[in-house]
C-alpha cells in the first residue's frame, strides 16, 4: 500500500513528545517537527495505530503550495493552486479507516498566521464550493453553524507565503475524548495530559498518583498509556471525584479515586514511582486544605512519598518562584518545557529527588 503524508496538529511546546509517540507507532515514519505540527509518512494498513493520543488533530496532506500573499488576489490563487484534487484517491485512502457513505456533508476549516486582507470564511467558501463540484457531497459553510454534522472536514492552513490543504482522518478531532462526559473549570486538555504521562515513562507495575486529579483526565490518560500500572487519583473535594469515576467508567478504565489533602498524602514513605499532576492553585481552582498558605506541604510530601529513582511530571502556572525553594525540600527541576494552552503559557516541570 502506498504511504500517505500526514500532518499532526499539536499544542505548541509538546511537538517533540508527539513526534516520539508517532515514532513509537510508526518506526519508519521519520517525523519532522514544525510549529504546532508534526509531519510524517505512513501506510493505513493498520488504522488502529492512527489513534494517536498526544495530538489534537490528524490530517492526510493533500497538497502544499507557495506564493500566497496578504492581498485579496490570494483567494483566487488558493482555488487555482489547491484544486483540483484526486477525489477517488482521497476517498479510497479514507475508506481504509472508516466507511464512506454515498452522499455526505463536508466542511472546510481555514486558518492563517499573520494579517491578511481576507478572512477565514472567504478561504473556506472558495475551497468548499469548488470541492463540492468534485466530491459526492454537499458543502456546509461554517458561517451557517453545524446544522448537519459534517462527515468530512478539510483544513486549509496558511503561514508566510505557504499553505497546505488536508483532510481530517477521523470524523472528529482526536483531542475530543468520548469519556469526558463531565468536566469542570481547570480540567486538563487530554492530549497534554497524555503527553505528561508519556514523559513520565510509566512501566508495568509502577504506582502512579495524581494528587490534584479533578475529573480524572490525567489518571485516565496514564492508565490508557500503561494499563498494567497502578494508577490512583486524589482530590480535596468529593464532587470532582464522583465525576472522575464516571469518566473512568465511560473510558473503560480501572483507576482508583479517593479524597485526600495533597499536603498530607495517604502513602508510606518512598512508595510512589511517578507523580503526574496539574497544579492550578489560585488560577482555575483556589487552594484548599493544607495548601491554603502555599505549596510547601505538597513539596514535602512529594519528597517523602517518591521512591529514590521516582519522578514527578507537573504542569505549573506562573510558579517560577517555587523553583528556588525546591532544594530545601530535597527536590530539583531537571527539565522545563513551556506550552501554549488557551492563551496561557504554563510549564511542564520534571522533578526528581536530591536526597
Amino acid at each position: 500500500m502506498k504511504k500517505l503524508k500526514f500532518i499532526a496538529r499539536t499544542l505548541r511546546g509538546i511537538e517533540s513528545i508527539a513526534a516520539s509517540e508517532i515514532q513509537r507507532n510508526f518506526p519508519s515514519a521519520s517525523p519532522q517537527i514544525g510549529h504546532r505540527e508534526v509531519r510524517f509518512s505512513a501506510e493505513l494498513n493498520q488504522p488502529e495505530t492512527i489513534n494517536l493520543k498526544t495530538i489534537d488533530d490528524l490530517f492526510i496532506l493533500i497538497k502544499e503550495i507557495k506564493g500566497v500573499d496578504h492581498t485579496r488576489n490570494s483567494i483566487t490563487f488558493l482555488e487555482e493552486t489547491f484544486l483540483p484534487i484526486d477525489p477517488k484517491f482521497i476517498l479510497h485512502s479514507l475508506s481504509q479507516v472508516r466507511k464512506i457513505p454515498p452522499r455526505f456533508f463536508f466542511t472546510v476549516v481555514g486558518s492563517f498566521l499573520g494579517k491578511r486582507n481576507y478572512n477565514r470564511f472567504e478561504i473556506e467558501d472558495v475551497i468548499g464550493k469548488r470541492l463540492e463540484e468534485e466530491l459526492p457531497g454537499n458543502y456546509q459553510s461554517s458561517k451557517l453553524g453545524k446544522e448537519n454534522p459534517p462527515y468530512l472536514t478539510f483544513r486549509v492552513h496558511l503561514w508566510d507565503d505557504k499553505g497546505w490543504l488536508g483532510l481530517r482522518l477521523q470524523e472528529k478531532p482526536l483531542h475530543r475524548r468520548d469519556y469526558k462526559t463531565t468536566s469542570r473549570s481547570g480540567s486538563l486538555h487530554p492530549p497534554l495530559a497524555h503527553a505528561m504521562a508519556f514523559l513520565a515513562e510509566i512501566k508495568t507495575g509502577q504506582k502512579v498518583i495524581d494528587p490534584f486529579c479533578g475529573v480524572g483526565t490525567i489518571p485516565i490518560e496514564a492508565k490508557t498509556l500503561c494499563p498494567t500500572a497502578e494508577v490512583l487519583g486524589l482530590d480535596f473535594e468529593s464532587e470532582p471525584l464522583e465525576n472522575a469515576r464516571k469518566n473512568a467508567h465511560q473510558a473503560g478504565i480501572e483507576a482508583e479515586f479517593q479524597q485526600s489533602d495533597a499536603g498530607s498524602l495517604p502513602f508510606p514513605d518512598q512508595s510512589i514511582d511517578k507523580i503526574i499532576s496539574n497544579i492550578p492553585w489560585n488560577h482555575q481552582v483556589d487552594a484548599a486544605g493544607d495548601l491554603r498558605r502555599g505549596l510547601a506541604p505538597f513539596w514535602r510530601e512529594v519528597n517523602r512519598v517518591l521512591k529514590v529513582d521516582g519522578k514527578a511530571i507537573l504542569l505549573t502556572h506562573e510558579q517560577e518562584n517555587e523553583i528556588g525553594q525546591l532544594e530545601d525540600f530535597g527536590l530539583e527541576v531537571t527539565t522545563k518545557r513551556e506550552v501554549s494552552l488557551f492563551g496561557k503559557h504554563p510549564e511542564i516541570w520534571e522533578v526528581v529527588k536530591l536526597w
